[in-house]
């Protein structure tokens, strides 16, 4: 039987119509496969479809030694943080963070003889600081500015749950017998895999002789062009919504089940290592967009962000802009234009990028994608390969069972790629309600 033939009506097999086979056994399909031509009817609207992926090649390449990587990046800007716990005011106090797990892997802000500025406008001194990335939580103990071990402390009056602070710097001073500040910088990393994609076609012997003695059809050609665009949808998937080790594979070798070396996609990294997001609703859609554009301004990169989406997601924002008196121009007031191609505010730039397979009705993406809309900045991104190897490569052997009745061409298309993400705060995404 031949497989994964692009013939109508479902039929998948290579028996003509009106055969002595066939009409035995009623059973077995027929079909207009051979002595016809197959029209490639499927409307091809790949720039359309793909706009996404052709935005992430235009990214650049790098090479990486393995399928497992790992790569930096720094906190550079000083964040406002929020005390979750903090113990009974006294001489000091013990304040407990939370944050996602590996967050502060290596570094860890809080280090001995930092400067914090609390929101009453107090400075305090860390005495000392723990990162226990395993209960995502992390405690350092503060001391007020002119506190000595046994003095009634200013920290009384500050920190508890909900307060928030502020790192002002590191203190760097000669005490006469003692030299403090010695902090070395460290950086937060990241890590992923890269993952393999693969389509292939397979004929054998058989199909290919009874195809080129007794057929007109060009079905071959277009089964090859729809297995590449099914490994661009299969990349599509995995940049946008990858999980990272999501799946379980048998091994026969072993008997047990192993981890996949799936990749993480840039929705995913940029849930997991906290970028901000908003869930309003259509009417409050405009200022969630102005504030998380705002507040995340200090860390883009690039001078313009994509802002990604279905038509009807980023229309709801276009509508929102663009109210009822400049919907029209002044010389033809019969059209109302609702469109928009970019949005500036706060010095950057956001480029409207509609995404259409977003959509639920596509079937490549959770539902949740049909009113999301992300902000990406694609200066903080980077796709990694294989050293040696091809970032896609295409594949055709006819050595497969050689000499046998199974005897099979394979025309495949293969990719090995993935993502980093260096600077995470310079994203956001919106969910509308």
């Amino acid at each position: 039987m031949a497989r994964g033939l692009i013939v109508p009506n479902g039929n998948n097999n290579l028996n003509p119509t009106g055969s002595e086979y066939a009409a035995l056994y009623t059973s077995n399909q027929t079909t207009d496969f051979l002595r016809k031509a197959i029209e490639y009817d499927i409307v091809n609207e790949a720039n359309k479809k793909f706009i996404l992926n052709q935005l992430i090649n235009e990214v650049p390449l790098e090479d990486v030694d393995n399928d497992v990587f790992t790569y930096l990046s720094k906190i550079w800007s000083r964040e406002i943080h929020t005390v979750q716990s903090a113990t009974a005011p006294g001489a000091s106090v013990t304040v407990t963070l939370t944050h996602a797990t590996g967050y502060y892997d290596s570094f860890f802000p809080f280090q001995v003889n930092a400067i914090i500025s609390g929101s009453d406008g107090i400075s305090y001194i860390v005495t000392a600081a723990t990162a226990a990335n395993t209960a995502n939580t992390s405690t350092f103990v503060i001391k007020g500015e002119n506190d000595s071990a046994s003095a009634s402390s200013a920290v009384a009056t500050q920190f508890v749950s909900g307060d928030t602070f502020t790192i002002e710097g590191v203190l760097k001073a000669d005490g006469m017998t003692t030299l403090t500040g010695n902090v070395k910088p460290e950086f937060i990393s990241y890590f992923n895999y890269v993952e393999i994609f693969e389509r292939k076609c397979k004929w054998t012997e058989l199909e290919l002789a009874k195809i080129a003695n007794t057929g007109t059809t060009n079905a071959m050609k277009y089964e090859w062009e729809e297995s590449k665009e099914q490994l661009m949808l299969d990349q599509f998937v995995a940049f946008v919504n990858g999980k990272k080790a999501e799946f379980n594979v048998y091994d026969a070798n072993s008997g047990t089940y192993k981890k996949a070396k799936k990749m993480d996609g840039f929705f995913t990294i940029m849930k997991t290592h906290g970028s901000p997001s908003a869930n309003p609703t259509e009417a409050g859609l405009l200022a969630a967009f102005e504030y998380l554009a705002l507040s995340t301004n200090k860390n883009v990169k690039g001078s313009n962000r994509m802002l990604l989406g279905t038509t009807a997601s980023l229309n709801m924002l276009e509508k929102a802009l663009k109210r009822d008196k400049i919907r029209y121009t002044p010389t033809n007031s019969r059209i109302a234009d609702l469109q928009l191609d970019m949005i500036k505010i706060g010095g950057a730039g956001y480029v409207l990028v509609p995404v259409e397979m977003f959509s639920a009705d596509a079937g490549v993406l959770p539902a949740e994608f049909d009113r999301k809309i992300i902000c990406l900045d694609m200066n903080t991104m980077s796709r990694k390969k294989i050293k040696t190897l091809p970032a896609l490569k295409v594949i055709t052997t006819d050595d497969v069972n050689k000499g046998t009745q199974n005897d099979e061409t394979i025309y495949a298309v293969r990719a090995y790629q993935s993502l980093a993400m260096r600077q995470l705060d310079g994203c956001f995404s919106i969910d509308i309600q």
